[in-house]
C-alpha cells in the first residue's frame, strides 16, 4: 500500500468509497476554516490519545495544511498498527486542484491562521517598541507555548467568532 496519495486520486477514492476515513490533523481553528467534507479533526498533538476514534478496518487518509504534520501522524499511527495514507501537499494541494471544500472564510480574506500570526506579530512589535506595553511580549509567548503544547489556539477561537469571520460560506471550488 502506498504511503501517500495525490489530491485528485484522493478525491476519486473518497467519492467511490463511503467507508474511507479522512483524518485532519490540523488545529481545530484551521479545520473549522477550511476542510474536506466528511473529514474528522484529530489535531496532531492529541492523535495518540484519540486512536479509538480511528477505525483500523477502514481506509485512513491523513491530511494537514501541507503534508508535514500528516507525515508525523502517519508515523504515530503505523506504530499502533494502522496503515494510513498521507495526502501529498495537504489541503493546499486539494484546494489548488479546485476540489470541493467546506470553506468558512470569505473569499479574498485572511485565513484564521494568518489573522493569528498578524495579531501576535503586531502585539509583539508593540510590546518591543512601547516600553509600558512590554507585558504583551510575555502574553504572546505564553499563548504560543500553550498553542504548541495543546494544538488549540485561544486567539484563533476568538477570531473565529469575529464578525468578519462569521460568514458561513460553503464553497465548492469547482463552481
Amino acid at each position: 500500500m502506498a504511503n501517500s496519495i495525490d489530491a485528485l486520486s484522493l478525491y476519486k477514492e473518497i467519492s467511490q468509497d463511503q467507508l474511507a476515513q479522512i483524518i485532519d490533523v490540523r488545529s481545530d481553528f484551521e479545520f473549522k476554516a477550511k476542510r474536506i467534507d466528511g473529514s474528522i479533526n484529530i489535531p496532531l498533538p492529541i492523535i495518540e490519545a484519540n486512536l479509538n476514534k480511528i477505525n483500523q478496518d477502514k481506509p485512513c487518509y491523513l491530511i494537514c495544511r501541507s503534508g508535514k504534520r500528516a507525515e508525523l501522524a502517519k508515523d504515530i499511527l503505523i506504530r499502533h498498527g494502522f496503515k494510513p495514507i498521507v495526502l501529498a501537499g495537504g489541503i493546499m494541494s486539494y484546494a489548488a486542484n479546485k476540489l470541493p471544500l467546506i470553506n468558512k472564510t470569505a473569499p479574498h480574506s485572511f485565513s484564521i491562521e494568518q489573522q493569528v500570526q498578524i495579531m501576535v506579530g503586531s502585539l509583539i512589535l508593540i510590546g518591543v517598541f512601547v516600553r509600558q506595553w512590554q507585558f504583551l511580549v510575555i502574553v504572546c509567548g505564553i499563548g504560543l507555548l500553550y498553542t504548541g503544547l495543546t494544538g488549540s489556539c485561544l486567539l484563533g477561537k476568538i477570531l473565529m467568532r469575529a464578525p468578519w469571520n462569521n460568514r458561513n460560506i460553503s464553497q465548492n471550488c469547482n463552481g
